[in-house]
């Protein structure tokens, strides 16, 4: 069994599924929140529980929540859940969802060793508003198909714990979602409980939202980031020895190698490590040993309560001081979570912006009523546009900003206008010709694809233009041709090439000698000048890490400029990282064609052009198709083996070795590629 005190507190909550069987965990002997053992930590809650007679608040009676775990009705024993998934398979009934709600740690130090008992009380309450909320976006059964059906009502039961299994002081309350729910036919059904995992860091900032909350309504005072004020931060850390446990233990496992994926090391780490639950300790007991730890660190209780009360007294002066106008709002929080959404992609949903402003005002104690309610407002005041409403965790909306599709539909705009808005560089003669002396020049021979591209550059009356290539098939190439082609020329156009960043836009003047700067450099650049109608060609390289806002800047300035533009780029190299896909929007809203470059120039071994050419097949106009992914991959890979291009290494700790030693060989022509912030 897992338990909230092993993840410590202010983590997200990680749901877990249980058996039956495991129910004994959660009405065990608990030292301090029910030390009797007659279950006064344990409480009903619930539609679900009311509808099947069971009293809301009232404490758990052992043989009814046997029988809840059992899928069988509590008062009855009739059984309204099969015990079984599947008799052949020996599938165990799933009993419920565990989702344990940890309190931050300076909370339960407050609460255990400072005497503050009525932040029990204060954390209680919180859980029971976060499952009021659960239930009303999370109650799901399925249909015959496997689709949700919303229910509207759960059975919950809580159990509150106060230490961790290192006997630390942790206040967590474990809230049990049993399997089943109540159909509006009056039929009992499991639990469909996808929902909660994937939204598990939202219902976190939904609980830590409330508890906040209520502290604050209390009269506590909290820093930025949801922690009582006045709580040494090594007091904190010297009791959260089980999270170092676990740490070390993760370590351990990833020197050892064999398990990959960081989620899954984590719950090893944190099962190889859990110690048994002391269940024969007694408040008495863990008092002395806390007061002792206390001492041994340098402080004692009497100084840290009056430290602390003085830290609580000052900060909330220092509030009270503060003008109305500097305080920040509800809407405040909204905006700046809007503000972050927007800029990692163009619709987000309600669930997202609220995780955001929830997290963002803990130390405020908002609330997520109100945070809600601002929400609301800012769609009524149209700073938020909903594109989808909102109904449940199954049925999320989807929203955006009036400035992010204001954008995009007026990059759309300008690109259909600007067909044929533009006087070309030079006749199709004159580019032949020059071309011809380009490569002529360069003693080479353009491939179609790059001739193709500069081409339609030096001819296009277009104003917005799209080139498309692969990696290695040589745009940089086409882009020198271009350059030179119009210097030749001496017709007095002044072309500008744009990167994404500044290593990438030294990189492309250096092979191609156009003048190059970043993107957001150029507009600067190009605001400060006064605008002319002399022909100008701006070449914006890598166009697929553009946002909508972005391009849209580079659009306006194109047509007060009278400016041509080239979007270079691999439409599927990387996403932009702010939101917004500008030039898929130009190619399925405007019409813009683009000029496609495929013919793979840049790997050199014949077997590498082989790879590369096979998985360039792949793409066809409509998107992927699987099947021809799975084949081109697999020759992809059957060759790489074939020359002895992959070595696996299945120890955690060779492999680094062995990731150093070659990439010592030739850094600076080699790059490390890793899945996971904590590897790099």
């Amino acid at each position: 069994r897992s338990c909230a005190a092993l993840w410590g507190g202010g983590n997200p909550m990680r749901p877990v599924n249980v058996s039956a069987g495991a129910q004994q965990y959660y009405y065990e002997r608990d030292p301090i929140l029910n030390a009797d053992g007659k279950n006064e930590n344990t409480f009903f809650h619930g539609k679900g529980a009311k509808a099947l007679g069971l009293e809301s608040g009232s404490k758990i009676n052992l043989e009814q929540f046997q029988r809840l775990c059992e899928g069988k009705h509590p008062l009855t024993g009739e059984q309204l859940i099969q015990g079984k998934i599947d008799p052949s398979a020996k599938t165990e009934h799933r009993a419920a969802t565990d989702i344990p709600f940890s309190m931050p740690k300076s909370f339960s130090i407050a609460a255990l060793v400072y005497g503050k008992k009525d932040i029990l009380e204060i954390c209680s309450s919180a859980v029971k508003e976060t499952m009021d909320r659960m239930e009303k976006e999370y109650s799901f059964s399925r249909d015959a198909q496997g689709k949700p059906v919303y229910t509207g009502n759960s059975v919950f039961v809580g159990a509150g714990h106060a230490t961790s299994r290192a006997n630390d002081m942790l206040i967590h309350i474990h809230a049990v979602n049993l399997n089943m729910t109540q159909r509006p036919d009056g039929k009992w059904v499991a639990t469909h409980n996808d929902a909660i995992f994937r939204d598990q860091k939202y219902i976190t900032s939904i609980f830590r939202s409330i508890l906040s909350e209520k502290m604050v309504q209390a009269g506590y005072q909290l820093d930025s980031r949801g922690e009582l004020i006045g709580i040494p931060k090594d007091l904190v850390e010297n009791f959260s020895k089980r999270r170092v446990q676990i740490e070390k233990t993760e370590a351990q496992l990833k020197e050892k190698g064999g398990i990959t994926n960081d989620g899954l090391r984590n719950k090893k780490a944190t099962l190889d490590s859990r110690p048994e639950k002391d269940k024969n300790v007694t408040a008495e007991q863990l008092e002395k040993k806390w007061d002792s730890e206390i001492v041994k660190m340098g402080y004692t209780k009497e100084e840290l309560m009056k430290s602390f009360k003085e830290a609580q007294e000052l900060a909330r002066a220092e509030k009270e001081k503060q003008a109305p106008e500097g305080k920040l709002t509800p809407q405040d929080f909204l905006r700046f979570a809007v503000k972050d959404a927007v800029l990692k992609k163009s619709v987000f949903t309600k669930t997202e912006v609220l995780r955001e402003a929830a997290k963002l005002s803990y130390g405020d104690g908002i609330g997520m009523d109100r945070l809600e309610k601002a929400f609301r407002e800012l769609i009524s005041q149209k700073e938020v546009v909903t594109l989808k409403d909102h109904q449940n965790a199954q049925h999320r909306g989807a929203y955006s900003t009036k400035e992010q599709i204001q954008a995009e539909k007026e990059v759309v705009q300008m690109a259909k206008e600007g067909k044929g808005a533009v006087k070309a560089l030079m006749t199709k003669e004159e580019a032949e010709k020059h071309i011809e002396n380009y490569e002529h020049g360069k003693d080479t021979v353009l491939t179609t694809g790059q001739r193709d591209a500069a081409m339609q550059i030096l001819t296009t009356v277009d104003r917005f233009n799209l080139i498309a290539g692969h990696a290695g098939t040589g745009k940089t190439y086409a882009m020198d041709a271009v350059n030179v082609s119009i210097q030749a020329h001496n017709s007095g156009v002044e072309v500008r090439a744009m990167g994404f960043t500044g290593k990438a836009a030294a990189e492309l003047e250096t092979k191609t000698g156009i003048s190059s700067t970043t993107v957001d450099r150029a507009l600067i650049d190009v605001k400060k000048t006064l605008p002319t109608n002399n022909p100008k060609l701006w070449i914006v390289d890598e166009h697929s890490m553009l946002s909508s806002r972005k391009y849209h800047e580079i659009a306006k300035l194109a047509v007060r400029d009278n400016a041509t533009v080239i979007s270079v780029g691999d439409l599927k190299q990387k996403a932009a990282i702010e939101a917004g896909k500008p030039v898929h929007d130009m190619q399925d809203h405007a019409g813009l064609q683009p000029t496609k470059m495929s013919e793979i120039l840049r790997q050199k071994p014949q077997w590498y052009r082989e790879i590369t050419t096979e998985l360039a097949k792949v793409e066809n106009e409509k998107g992927i198709d699987r099947e021809s992914v799975n084949r081109a991959v697999d020759f992809a890979f059957s060759k790489l083996h074939q020359f002895g291009k992959i070595q696996e290494v299945k120890n955690d700790a060779e492999i680094k070795k062995e990731t150093v030693k070659e990439y010592l060989k030739d850094y600076k022509n080699s790059i490390v590629v890793t899945s996971t912030n904590k590897e790099k």
